[in-house]
């Protein structure tokens, strides 16, 4: 069994929202539903977390456009 030491499962319950309330309100259930499905197909916690910036990172350069 691998250990989570960097306690990543901790840091997608604690950021999800935190991350998500940073979208704009069209977008956040989307996301939502999509981070939920990735767990639930068995996604690592770090992949799930990394998708998760990476999602809110790319919306935001796309608002800066």
């Amino acid at each position: 069994m691998v250990r989570d030491i960097h306690n990543l499962k901790g840091v997608l319950k604690r950021d999800t929202e935190r991350q998500i309330s940073k979208l704009p309100s069209e977008d956040r259930e989307g996301v939502k539903q999509f981070i939920y499905e990735l767990s639930a197909q068995g996604y690592s916690a770090g992949r799930v977390v990394k998708y998760l910036y990476s999602l809110v990172g790319i919306r935001k350069k796309l608002d800066e456009a």
